[in-house]
């Protein structure tokens, strides 16, 4: 903090300004990001909070709660969360390739009820 009776430069308020500028394209970058794995299309306060906290640098900077940005699940928790994803759709995928159905069975016909293709 300044003393009152601290004289600054006057080209300090332009490089305030650019650091601003900086933080917030950054911002906006790492939350745009995040709105496309979501496949919207506008960032709400949600999205700007999930790139603050998963962002370290973002993180360390700005120490704040955002109003209506939710709460953030743990890193942890996500990943775990995406890797059971995955694990249902390879196994969706190989009963759906493989043939088999409920209790192995294979498909009456070539053609798959799911999508079009035989």
């Amino acid at each position: 903090m300044l003393p009152a009776n601290a004289r600054m430069n006057s080209s300090s308020s332009v490089f305030l300004g650019g650091v601003m500028e900086y933080v917030v394209a950054e911002l906006l970058e790492v939350a745009g990001n995040t709105v496309k794995n979501q496949g919207k299309k506008r960032i709400n306060p949600r999205h700007l909070q999930v790139a603050i906290n998963y962002d370290d640098e973002l993180n360390t900077l700005i120490r704040a709660t955002i109003a209506g940005g939710g709460v953030v699940p743990d890193k942890t928790a996500v990943q775990m969360m995406h890797e059971r994803d995955e694990k249902a759709k390879q196994a969706a995928k190989k009963r759906h390739e493989g043939g088999g159905g409920a209790g192995g069975q294979k498909f009456e016909s070539n053609k798959c009820s799911l999508c079009s293709s035989k």
